[in-house]
Parts: structure tokens; C-alpha cells; sequence
């Protein structure tokens, strides 16, 4: 039996179902103009900043993206990617209400790499994803539908602005076949190192054309990690923008009574062979215990005794160093378990974190080990429950976040099982 053809006007003969495929493309083609538009033009809304000039915002309907909050993580230091790996767990995990996170960069070549070996390192061969990297000029460009991460409206933000700038980079003195076969000479990677304030306006400690896309584009809220002295320039940065984006700042150190002093000088360093022991709930995975305060800000003239909060201080000057895993997870679960809103005369709200002693106390709380709630430990037996060891957790993540309020202690558990 021969194929059906259909005779052309040119004596050209083709089979039908290449008419069929011609006719369906060209109406493909037809269609895409009217729907982008639809797409384009599906939501506009009007923001003012603080420079009283409304502007306006495009955003595309969330439900060609999803409706989950989208955690957005600025850079690749050693803390961000560790916070983008666990972030990328908890988005598969029940009661959340996240959808896989995205890492804004400067260069999608050479910190892509870097964050997507970490991952495969130290998360059990994870990639950041089809979707998970949007360099940092695509984010500020006006929103397109070529361009559908740029649209962060009701997502998270999270601004390292401790580590600096050169945070652990691995360069290689020769590339091409011989770095390929790993005949180049690599130089060791450094500890994070601080950032220096020169007193320059332009050396901000974050970027604030991000802060400031974020509160035009209606972020739900942005969450910051700060020092000493990157606490004062980011406040200063973050108010400017409290009308619009609520924000949450976590420092390292212990604070004193008055706003401009710290007892201690509190460093963060990544855990030399760190992985993940990939649980399957939001009790979380911690290697030492810490204690977190709430911020209060009062006159430098003031001279207030706080007996309570000088022996709090005392105990922890010694211990001055916090693994980055701890704060990224303690940082995860403030953004999952706390009120995202903040009143602009409030924001940024501030809590310090510091190593703690482990004792359970109003701010402070002790560890507890327990079995690795995994895949394996759920449906394997005795031998599978061996394999998959143990972790540390915090005993309660209401009594250690307490100074921020309203605490979730229900995230992730399923009443079902």
C-alpha cells in the first residue's frame, strides 16, 4: 500500500503527515506572539521606593512558575552554597512550602562550578539544577518572559555579607589538557577571610541594586548573615527599603548592652570533609551546640549593667568560632519557622548567634543525637538503620529561636505517620 501524498501547487510532492507537521508548526509559530503578550501583560503593579518616583513591575502569572516561595541565595561563598544544598533538601521535604532554590552569580562559568562541585562533594552527588543559577545582570534586567527566575515576587532572599569577596576560590596555574589531567599546580584554598572596610561608599558589604530589585519586585522577606563590621552599612541599607522588604539580620558574636560593641569577635569556617547525612525531616543536622539572642538596640550613652547578659558573654568570649554548617542550618530554619513579617518600624529585626555551652536555657539549647531519619532508616531494617548512623539535632527548635517570636515546632511532621 503506498503512502498517502498530497500534491503541491509546484508539482512538489510531499507525505501527508509533513503537511500535517508544517501546518501544526506554522500555527505554533502564529501563536506565540498573542501568548507572550497574554504573559507579559498577565500582572502589573506599582511600587514606590524611597526616592518618591513610582515604577512600575511586570511580573508573570505565578502559576507558569509555580505558587511555592522561592529561596534566592546571593553568591557562592562557603556558607551560601552549604545554605543552597540545604535549602535544596528542604524543598523536597513535606510542610515546607519551598520550590528548589536559585543562586544569583556574577560569572555562570566559573562560580556555577564551583557551587555545583560543592554540591556533588558534599550532598551526595546534587547539581544546582536546570534552573538553579541566574547570573546577576539577567536579575536586574526588566522582566521578560525569556527570563522566568527573574521574577522573584513572594520569594526568599539570602545575602552573605561576612565572607569576603575571594571566599575559598581554588585557581589553577595551568589549565587546558594539562589541568584536565591534573598535572597544573592548584593553589590550596584559604579560610574565609573578612571583609576590610575602607570607608568607601561603593564597597558596600551587600549589594544593594539586589536589595533594592527585591523590594520592587515584592520579596516576601530577605535574610542577611552580618559581622561586626558589616552590621552597621547593611542596617543602614536594609531600613532604606523596610517600607517594602522586611528583613531579618543574623550576626556573629555575642552582643554587649550598647549597639556599637561586641564582647567577642565570633569567626565562621567551613568543616574540612563535611557531608551531609541527608535526613528526610527539618529537625536539621548540627556539629555543636549555639546560643541565639535577640539584638536590642539602645543609646551608646546609656550605661546599663545587664548582669545576665555579661555572665551570657563570659561564657562564650573563649569559644569564638561557629562551623558555617550550623549557622547555614540555624539560618534555614529561622526563614521556615518564624513570621516572615516584620513591621517596617521594626525591620530589620536582629538576633546574634554564638557557640553555646549546650546547657538548656531561655536562649541557649542543648544537642541530642538520634537515628538519621532517611530513606533507608524509614523502610530498611536493622542492618539498613546502622548504615545510615545517627546525627545531631537540637532538642527544640522553638526554645532556641524564642527570641523571634512565634516558633513553627511542627515543620515537616506528617500527623499521618
Amino acid at each position: 500500500m503506498k503512502p498517502c501524498t498530497i500534491k503541491m501547487a509546484s508539482n512538489l510532492k510531499l507525505p501527508a503527515w509533513k503537511v500535517a507537521l508544517l501546518m501544526y508548526l506554522s500555527l505554533q509559530i502564529l501563536a506565540l506572539p498573542a501568548a507572550n503578550a497574554f504573559v507579559t501583560h498577565s500582572r502589573t503593579r506599582r511600587v514606590h521606593l524611597n526616592d518618591d518616583k513610582p515604577r512600575t513591575a511586570t511580573a508573570m502569572d505565578m502559576s507558569a512558575r509555580g505558587t511555592k516561595t522561592r529561596p534566592i541565595v546571593v553568591g557562592t561563598s562557603d556558607y551560601s552554597n552549604i545554605l543552597f544544598g540545604k535549602l535544596q533538601r528542604a524543598a523536597a521535604i513535606f510542610g515546607t512550602n519551598i520550590g528548589p532554590p536559585i543562586s544569583i552569580v556574577s560569572d555562570e562559568l566559573s562560580e556555577g562550578k564551583k557551587l555545583n562541585k560543592f554540591l556533588w562533594n558534599s550532598f551526595c552527588m546534587a547539581d544546582s539544577g536546570p534552573d538553579g543559577i541566574l547570573e546577576e545582570e539577567d536579575l536586574l534586567r526588566p522582566l521578560s518572559p525569556w527570563i522566568p527566575q527573574a521574577d522573584i515576587r513572594g520569594d526568599l532572599i539570602f545575602v552573605d555579607a561576612v565572607s569576603s569577596l575571594e571566599d575559598s576560590k581554588e585557581t589553577s596555574e595551568s589549565g587546558g589538557l594539562f589541568g584536565f589531567f591534573g598535572m597544573g599546580k592548584k593553589k590550596e584554598s584559604s579560610p574565609p577571610s573578612k571583609r576590610e572596610d575602607k570607608g568607601d561608599a561603593d564597597a558596600n558589604p551587600i549589594n544593594e541594586k539586589i536589595i533594592a530589585c527585591a523590594a520592587e519586585r515584592g520579596c516576601d522577606h530577605v535574610f542577611v548573615l552580618v559581622d561586626e563590621s558589616s552590621l552597621q552599612a547593611c542596617k543602614e541599607i536594609l531600613r532604606k527599603y523596610s517600607d517594602n522588604l522586611p528583613s531579618t539580620i543574623m550576626c556573629l558574636g555575642s552582643p554587649q548592652t550598647k549597639t556599637s560593641a561586641f564582647k567577642s569577635s565570633t569567626s565562621m569556617h567551613p568543616t574540612k570533609g563535611w557531608q551531609s547525612s541527608r535526613p528526610q525531616d527539618m529537625e536539621g543536622e548540627m556539629i555543636g551546640p549555639v546560643t541565639i539572642s535577640k539584638m536590642i538596640e539602645v543609646d551608646e550613652n546609656d550605661n546599663i549593667d545587664d548582669q545576665k547578659a555579661s555572665k551570657s558573654i563570659e561564657k562564650t568570649a573563649k569559644l569564638n568560632e561557629l562551623p558555617a554548617e550550623d549557622v547555614a542550618e540555624v539560618m534555614l530554619q529561622i526563614s521556615l519557622r518564624t513570621d516572615r513579617y516584620v513591621p517596617p518600624e521594626e525591620s530589620p529585626r536582629m538576633v546574634c548567634i554564638s557557640p553555646g555551652s549546650g546547657n538548656d536555657n531561655s536562649d541557649s539549647d542543648g544537642l541530642e543525637e538520634r537515628l538519621n531519619a532517611d530513606y533507608f532508616t524509614r523502610t530498611g531494617g536493622e542492618q539498613a538503620r546502622k548504615l545510615a548512623g545517627n546525627v545531631q539535632t537540637v532538642s527544640s527548635w522553638p526554645i532556641l529561636l524564642s527570641s523571634l517570636g512565634y516558633v513553627n515546632g511542627e515543620l515537616g511532621k506528617r500527623k499521618d505517620i
